[in-house]
């Protein structure tokens, strides 16, 4: 049986949660009383909750610096962060001339942070258009700079 479709019977069967018997044509496992139970946050719930906390701790940055994340509501927080600086057209220009110097046939672009990876992509192929000699290209969720290879005559 497929994992994604959930069991409809004309017989009846027990519940998997209690044991009483379901009715015909329930859809499910498991009885109303057994599914609004299971509702209820159990001890691993509570753990799982306690190491949420503790992570998010971690990753709102050092408590000595005043840095502390705002709860915006619906599971949405505001974390104090720098503005990161522009990436701007002469260091794609430096990427570029920094590749085509170096004689490899691909390289993997890492540390583009202010850039999402098709932006990335588009404008070193926008720079890349000019010289003729690579193409910039995204694989896996990274950006790769290839080397046009010429066909030997």
């Amino acid at each position: 049986m497929n994992s994604q479709t959930i069991p409809f019977t004309a017989s009846t069967r027990p519940c998997l949660g209690c044991g009483d018997m379901l009715p015909r044509y329930h859809r499910g496992d498991l009885c109303k009383t057994c599914v609004s139970a299971s509702a209820k946050p159990d001890a691993l719930d509570r753990e799982l909750a306690e190491v949420e906390r503790d992570f998010d701790k971690s990753r709102s940055g050092h408590p000595g610096n005043g840095f502390k994340t705002i709860d915006a509501g619906g599971g949405i927080r505001l974390v104090p962060e720098a503005f990161p600086g522009r990436q701007t057209g002469s260091s794609c220009l430096s990427i570029i001339d920094a590749f085509l110097a170096s004689g490899l046939d691909c390289a993997r672009v890492d540390g583009l942070k202010n850039k999402c990876l098709t932006s990335a992509v588009s404008i070193f192929n926008k720079f890349l258009r000019q010289e003729k000699r690579a193409y910039a290209s995204q694989r896996g969720g990274h950006c790769y700079l290839v080397r046009i290879k010429k066909a030997d005559s």
